[in-house]
């Protein structure tokens, strides 16, 4: 998009709107965010990618410069919905690219999303818009890994029902995947271990329930570890089952020695997205009760937090087969 086309729409940019930057200055902006961690190891930023495609008889207009005038209607559409910290900009081939600033949750990168698609109201009968987004790591991002999960993310959204598909995993920064062959070993040799968050009731006066939360004890010195963070490299890098397992033994080991010491409370598992499309899990989940000998109706599933499940029908159909057993 030529400059003078830029300053106009930097004119229009409502003072509560995304900012509309030139393209170089939007890939300065977005470099400078992928090698400035956050202060607090959270996700702080997601990146959107915005695709028009032309159909059938409209490939003339696009040819004739109605893409031109696409991306910029666009452009100024989005921006209105978005708030000042988030900007955007025009890329090559019918492309609009959006940086959301403090995003760390994936749920409300994909609500930013969703308002981006609805901002453009893209008519299909002439064109079709899909969006891809990816958030970024807590810590340092690879900006080619950003760029990759993002264009992936945006391939797969022209097969979804919304036209908007959100990557696999957050995108991990190189500090991060330095963990991995520890985090092997780590789940390799038991290393890895449960504490618990208990429930207590007051009207019975006794202990009801206990989450169970998954935490690293012997990490490399100076990188401590989160429970989301070891989640996301287990998925990644095709370990989640293997951490799922331990999650679930281990907890259904602890329920038995509380049962047997006289103390009877539920125990909360929390499940990763892709746990939830794991057709076998019912199965391990049978037979992790039965070697421990606990009530089915004596475990809950939950969801991790701030995740998003992409196969809702298989999730759904794992859940009921996993709720059948009691």
């Amino acid at each position: 998009m030529p400059a003078d086309d830029i300053t106009q729409l930097l004119k229009r940019t409502p003072a509560s709107g995304a900012r509309v930057l030139a393209r170089a200055a939007f890939e300065s902006v977005l470099a400078r965010r992928c090698a400035a961690p956050s202060p607090d190891g959270r996700a702080s930023f997601a990146l959107l990618l915005l695709r028009l495609r032309c159909n059938g008889d409209s490939q003339q207009m696009f040819r004739s410069g109605g893409p031109t005038d696409a991306v910029r209607d666009a452009i100024q559409r989005i921006a209105v919905v978005l708030n000042r910290a988030d900007c955007l900009t025009d890329c090559r081939n019918n492309e609009i690219a959006v940086l959301i600033d403090h995003a760390s949750q994936p749920a409300l990168v994909m609500l930013a999303a969703r308002r981006v698609f609805e901002a453009v109201g893209a008519d299909e009968r002439i064109m079709q818009a899909q969006i891809g987004a990816a958030l970024a790591g807590g810590d340092t991002v690879l900006l080619e890994s950003m760029l990759r999960a993002v264009d992936r993310a945006c391939d797969e959204a022209a097969f979804a029902a919304e036209r908007v598909a959100f990557a696999d995993q957050r995108v991990l920064g190189s500090a991060h995947e330095t963990l991995v062959p520890g985090l092997r070993r780590a789940l390799a040799s038991n290393a890895l271990a449960l504490v618990y968050q208990p429930q207590y009731d007051l009207r019975c006066g006794q202990w009801t329930a206990m989450e169970a939360l998954i935490r690293w004890p012997d990490a490399p010195a100076g990188q401590p570890v989160d429970a989301s963070t070891l989640v996301d490299l287990a998925e990644r890098h095709g370990i989640i089952e293997g951490l799922t397992d331990f999650v679930l033994n281990t907890a259904l080991r602890h329920a038995r020695h509380c049962q047997m010491a006289g103390l009877r409370m539920r125990v909360a598992i929390n499940l990763s997205p892709s746990s939830l499309t794991d057709a076998l899990l019912p199965d391990r989940v049978a037979q992790a009760l039965q070697t421990w000998d606990v009530a089915a109706d004596q475990v809950v599933f939950e969801v991790t937090e701030n995740s998003i499940v992409q196969d809702a029908a298989a999730a759904t159909r794992v859940m009921c087969q996993i709720a059948e057993l009691g």
